[in-house]
């Protein structure tokens, strides 16, 4: 999510995927002081997700100390991720 705008229909199209699937709880987005929480924000909540629902690490946060401390912040971050249960999928279909 790293440099993430409205101008990123590719990233904005895969959120709201991850959205309407209902896989949030097993998602980390990274971002910077660039990314725009907001509109991540406003894509789950137009796909039926709940902002509050994905796991957050500002790569770029003012006190992460030194790389280790980040690269640890990161993977116990991802490990709370992969830990969530996983829901069925549901089916997509495709218009043809």
């Amino acid at each position: 999510m790293r440099g993430l705008t409205a101008q990123r229909e590719g990233t904005s199209f895969e959120i709201g995927l991850l959205a309407r699937l209902g896989k949030l709880a097993r998602v980390l987005a990274v971002g910077d002081d660039s990314t725009d929480w907001a509109h991540v924000d406003a894509l789950l909540r137009r796909h039926g997700g709940d902002p509050a629902g994905l796991q957050r690490l500002r790569a770029d946060a003012p006190g992460k100390g030194n790389a280790s401390e980040a690269a640890d912040a990161l993977f116990s971050q991802l490990l709370r991720a992969c830990t969530q249960p996983v829901a069925a999928m549901p089916a997509l279909v495709a218009a043809v």
